[in-house]
């Protein structure tokens, strides 16, 4: 029994069709190949952008240290102080710069051309330019006095 093929036969056009199947599913193949990398690239030249480094943890620690006992001065009311210790040294970082800026209602830290802000709770605080060593904080009145 001899199978003679014709053209455009039932073998022919499963081999066809099997042959397409295959080069559309390398395009696609290609194309999420091309998408992932595309996406990866992307991905590693931001991350240093959401990775803090050593000097940045340090710096900010300095910043939300003073902020925070601001704002609980503030938040415990009339006639309460609390000693801060601001520390001399940032890993890797020369010289920085603690300011309290009431108009904008933070603590900022400026460093190696960078800077840092945390939040205030009230706007009437004295404007500071702290060094370091122990500072305190007082609320007389409702007005928050930053004085090293």
């Amino acid at each position: 029994m001899a199978l003679i093929l014709k053209r455009g036969s039932c073998i022919t056009d499963m081999r066809k069709r099997r042959s397409q199947s295959t080069v559309e599913f390398m395009i696609v193949l290609s194309l999420l190949l091309v998408f992932f990398l595309i996406f990866l690239g992307i991905f590693e030249a931001r991350r240093d952008e959401f990775v803090l480094k050593p000097e940045q943890y340090a710096a900010k620690d300095v910043a939300e240290t003073l902020a925070i006992a601001i704002n609980d001065v503030y938040l415990g009311g009339n006639n309460v102080s609390r000693m801060v210790y601001v520390q001399d040294r940032i890993e890797s970082v020369d010289d920085f710069l603690l300011l309290v800026i009431p108009d904008v209602r933070v603590v900022e830290i400026r460093y190696n051309e960078r800077h840092y802000s945390f939040p205030l709770l009230s706007s009437d605080v004295t404007s500071a330019e702290v060094s370091s060593g122990w500072v305190n904080v007082s609320n007389k009145e409702g007005r928050i006095y930053v004085q090293q």
